[in-house]
């Protein structure tokens, strides 16, 4: 009942948002034919049960709501005629992938400040001018200040992201992580006072890179990740330095993030130790990534609640 339910729901919501046209057809074992198009320039096909769907569904429609520089859409394939003689075709799902979409909070406590010891003694704080070095897509970067601080008494700022990694068929691994700080957000530093963070914008692509899926402790699959940073944005916590003030990336630096995908979809609308984690710049990450084939590593501990949109991860257990 659970499983009609959410496919209704989400051939309703995807015709209202034009992600598939025309009504929602399923093969015998309720899975569907999806193609994921992305602005990276990336498609991957895969068949989608009614909770992956779903899944997928809210990831994509947070990646518009939440902007952080990268957006896809779900198109609907036509089935092939073996579906209606009642055998199901085999789509080409992936073997690792990660699609997420939505907003979490940062604390404060992990941001730089405006200024670090490699400025010298005297130096004081300075803003880059925000029309300056703004993304490329800086219109989709929304004002959205950081109002309920829920888990840290040292204050939190708002942190959209878009995550779309997956492996070819030629087990190549495409696509990009990307994080925004929207603007009109300020952190407090002990020295200067309050600063702002944003806008601030990085974004990152798995060459090299790595993606390992493993399960936790409660069988939920969990993902380790490792992308290199490919551009920055946005204000910066030195000028000059090409280090963000929100992110403290710049190009060519290599990062990991990670995470936990909790099976409920979406997230938003579950309690916090229901909803998906993850730990991602500027947050610390515990995992590891082994780029080896296939590759292992660590899931690592995700601390940080997704508090808008929804993070898939396969294969699922």
């Amino acid at each position: 009942m659970r499983r009609a339910i959410l496919a209704l729901l989400t051939a309703t919501a995807l015709m209202l948002t034009g992600l598939i046209p025309g009504p929602l057809r399923v093969t015998a074992l309720g899975e569907t034919s999806v193609t994921l198009n992305c602005t990276d320039g990336t498609s991957l096909t895969l068949l989608a049960d009614a909770d992956t769907l779903a899944g997928l569904t809210a990831a994509v429609q947070a990646m518009v709501e939440y902007p952080a520089g990268l957006g896809c859409t779900l198109v609907q394939n036509p089935l092939p005629l073996t579906v209606f003689f009642g055998n199901v075709a085999l789509a080409a799902n992936p073997n690792r992938m990660v699609v997420a979409g939505g907003r979490w909070q940062v604390s404060c406590v992990d941001i730089p400040p405006p200024c670090d010891r490699t400025c010298g003694e005297g130096a004081l704080p300075s803003v880059v001018a925000r029309g300056a070095t703004r993304p490329a897509l800086a219109s989709l970067i929304s004002a959205a200040p950081a109002t309920d601080c829920l888990d840290d008494s040292e204050g939190c700022v708002w942190v959209n992201i878009a995550v779309n990694l997956h492996y070819t068929k030629d087990g190549v691994l495409e696509g990009t992580l990307n994080e925004t700080m929207p603007e009109n957000q300020t952190c407090t530093d002990p020295v200067f006072g309050p600063f702002a963070v944003g806008p601030s914008h990085f974004t990152s692509k798995p060459n090299p890179g790595c993606l390992f899926v493993t399960v936790d402790l409660a069988n939920k699959p969990q993902a380790a990740v490792r992308t290199t940073v490919t551009q920055v944005s946005g204000l910066e916590t030195i000028p000059g330095s090409g280090i963000s003030r929100g992110f403290g990336v710049m190009e060519g630096d290599l990062i990991n993030s990670s995470f936990l995908d909790n099976l409920n979809s979406p997230s938003q609308q579950t309690a916090d130790v229901d909803r998906d984690h993850l730990n991602a710049r500027p947050a610390a990450d515990d995992s590891a990534c082994v780029s080896s084939t296939p590759p292992t590593g660590s899931g690592g501990t995700q601390l940080n609640v997704l508090r808008n949109g929804n993070i898939n991860i396969y294969p699922r257990p």
